[in-house]
């Protein structure tokens, strides 16, 4: 048992020689002096009573991680953690082209490099206001056609254009052509959803995001291009001070950016939808002629832009992403594991397996075989040598059975049974080296 500093300086004083040179007084010069290497003694001691708690499963700590590695933990069967997410999502792969995952599956970070990092995306629910952000029924043309639900509000002496994009990452582009003299100061812009399909509340806060880079023209006689953001009334009416203005950093040719803009509504009762667009100031009697390459417009509750959202191909609508859960292993079920996985290596018996796999959710049987001796096979009993002695059958009710097809190669069974892979895994992980598991043969 570990000592207090005190008492650990009395000790210390203690083992000194007797005489007047070096007094055992724990106010003294020398006592003052060896305080600290007492203290140092006494947390000494308090470690290694710590360490005492760490050889019994039920209490470590500080060498979990070690005991870990030393069995084998954790099971590569069943990891550490676990991931959900009810809907599939969207993510950047290591070439930086956008994939989807599939429901349940974990999005990772890339590195630089395209190489996959451990770091999993993690997201709150979220909804994505605009009902057509992948662009669809736009047509080529002058002036062609705007995706459905898209407008462009254009001042008199602008015209606009739609032209085909070919841009970076896999995203669905399109680009939007302004040109011509306008004959007054005003901002044209391009509006990706209506404001009476983007309901809001007040003091709600709400962040716009889209994919913009230059593809043709330039931006002379064009102000900062920008974000307007403005909360509105069911009717259309603009309260006092509530739209705000995000001038855009500048947008280079040919460079895909990704830019997005926050707000957070007024306090105002009489607020309910919100208003977006894209605007480029433009001065009376000053051509311009820029062409704009956008993709994935994105509305969303929220203080950041999160991850594309987009409803499925050839169906415009409101869409949503789940929430990404991660459920990590607590200490305490790391301590169950160790405990488990050592008393696993006493001897492994029929009962325990199907314990185990009882713990995994699987209700499995085990049929155990033995060798045929003279003395006492009976008609009909199998043949088996010695090998026998050590196989077990797992039968699994989750098993199914696919029958003999024709095109398939020599040497397929007649039937075979597909037994859950996760369940396979997990008891040829804990079977001894001797045991021969045999998965649901012969049914």
């Amino acid at each position: 048992m570990a000592r207090t500093a005190d008492i650990a300086h009395g000790g210390v004083l203690g083992l000194l020689p007797p005489g007047w040179a070096l007094p055992r007084e724990p106010d003294s010069g020398v006592g003052r002096a060896l305080r600290p290497t007492a203290t140092e003694l006494a947390l000494a001691e308090e470690a290694m009573d710590a360490l005492l708690l760490e050889t019994d499963p039920g209490s470590i700590t500080l060498l979990l991680d070690e005991w870990e590695r030393a069995l084998g933990l954790p099971d590569p069967c069943n990891p550490s953690w676990r991931f959900s997410r009810e809907s599939t999502a969207w993510y950047f792969d290591g070439t930086g082209i956008l994939r989807e995952a599939q429901i349940g599956e974990a999005r990772y970070l890339y590195a630089a490099d395209g190489t996959r990092t451990d770091s999993v995306i993690i997201e709150p629910a979220a909804e994505n206001a605009i009902r057509n952000p992948r662009a669809e029924g736009a047509a080529a043309g002058t002036p062609g056609t705007v995706p459905t639900g898209w407008s462009v509000a254009l001042v008199s002496g602008l015209a606009s254009e739609v032209v085909t994009v070919n841009g970076p990452h896999g995203l669905p582009w399109i680009g939007v052509r302004i040109f011509g003299t306008p004959t007054a100061t005003a901002t044209p812009a391009i509006l990706f959803e209506q404001a009476s399909n983007c309901p809001a509340a007040p003091s709600q806060t709400w962040t716009l995001s889209h994919w913009l880079m230059l593809a043709g023209g330039s931006l002379a006689n064009i102000g900062p291009l920008s974000h307007r953001l403005v909360g509105q009334t069911s009717g259309g009416g603009t309260p006092v001070g509530s739209a705000i203005l995000v001038p855009l950093s500048s947008v280079p040719a040919g460079a895909a950016t990704r830019y997005q803009s926050t707000t957070t509504l007024l306090p105002d009762g009489s607020i309910a939808r919100i208003f977006t667009s894209l605007g480029l100031p433009v001065t009376a009697g000053q051509p311009i002629d820029v062409t704009l390459a956008l993709a994935l417009p994105q509305l969303e509750p929220g203080e950041a832009a999160t991850t594309p959202i987009l409803p499925p191909t050839g169906a415009p609508g409101p869409s949503a992403r789940a929430a990404d859960n991660l459920f990590v292993a607590s200490i305490a079920d790391r301590r169950a594991a160790i405990r488990a996985q050592l008393l696993q290596r006493r001897g492994i018996t029929a009962p325990q397996i199907i314990s185990y796999a009882a713990s995994l959710g699987y209700a499995i049987t085990i049929e155990e075989h033995r060798p045929a001796r003279c003395d006492e096979a009976r008609a009909e009993d199998p043949c088996g040598d010695e090998q026998w002695a050590h196989a077990y059958s797992i039968f699994a009710p989750q098993a199914e059975g696919r029958q003999f097809q024709a095109g398939d190669r020599v040497g397929v069974p007649l039937t075979t049974y597909a037994t859950d892979d996760r369940l396979i895994c997990a008891l040829r992980a804990m079977k001894p080296a001797h045991l021969v598991m045999l998965f649901n043969e012969g049914g």
